[in-house]
């Protein structure tokens, strides 16, 4: 960084450039009681609070298919997409216990919802999945979003899906997911791409018109067994060098 001008830094390319800039969030959420409630964010079943992440903050803390819980936070201009928009939040895995795709509890296969809007049958919802024997790694953090909406199909033998290796049950792990009418989806583990799909371009007509749910579906699908902390939704796809300076 120090062969570069005052101001810039040096990037992955070996060209000095000004660093990235994502902007401003148009709705930001700690997912501590207080937050939650100057939002007008409500609970829904089994939520606690619990310590954030390096010991810093708090954080919401759900209970899984055992005691399951949410928090929806009502619709809003600021959680509405026209060209693309970007979720940014940061997730802890803490039990191996989920729900499978048919409803049943289940120690291994399960699925978890981190967030939706409010559900896939209506909207997209982001969620993370057991370990997968195929591919190396032992945790959670595998990511997917889940969606009937047409508009959201078109991951393709062209599309990245490399996945990650997982994330240690009990680790704290952030997950930022872009979408964008003319450019597609990704999704970020840690700020490693994981999921590049260029031909989901979705017109997020049916998302925009539901309220955001963390930890499980707008019904009783998928609660997680984990805790959520640090929410933040801009108002654009954010590009892989913004992603990168997420701070």
């Amino acid at each position: 960084a120090s062969l570069c001008p005052v101001g810039q830094t040096l990037q992955v390319d070996g060209v000095c450039a000004l660093p990235a800039d994502p902007g401003v969030p148009s709705f930001s959420l700690k997912l501590d009681s207080a937050s939650v409630a100057a939002a007008g964010g409500s609970v829904i079943g089994t939520v606690g609070w619990t310590t954030g992440r390096d010991g810093v903050g708090a954080a919401a803390k759900f209970g899984g298919v055992g005691a399951p819980g949410a928090i929806r936070i009502p619709n809003s201009a600021a959680l509405v997409f026209n060209g693309g928009g970007t979720i940014d939040l940061w997730a802890r895995i803490d039990s191996t216990t989920g729900m499978d795709g048919y409803g049943r509890t289940v120690t291994a296969g399960a699925v978890m919802a981190l967030w939706a809007k409010s559900h896939d049958s209506n909207g997209v919802a982001l969620v993370a999945y057991s370990p997968d024997p195929s591919l190396p790694g032992t945790g959670y953090g595998y990511a997917g979003l889940a969606a009937f909406d047409a508009t959201w199909r078109g991951c393709t033998a062209a599309s990245t899906l490399t996945r990650n290796p997982g994330n240690a049950l009990g680790s704290w792990f952030r997950m930022t997911t872009t979408m964008s009418a003319t450019a597609g989806t990704a999704i970020y583990v840690n700020k490693t791409l994981i999921v590049d799909c260029p031909a989901v371009r979705p017109s997020f007509a049916r998302m925009n018109g539901q309220d955001l749910v963390l930890g499980k579906y707008s019904d009783s699908w998928y609660p997680l067994n984990g805790a959520l902390q640090d929410l933040r939704i801009f108002p654009k796809a954010l590009t892989a060098a913004e992603v990168a300076a997420l701070p």
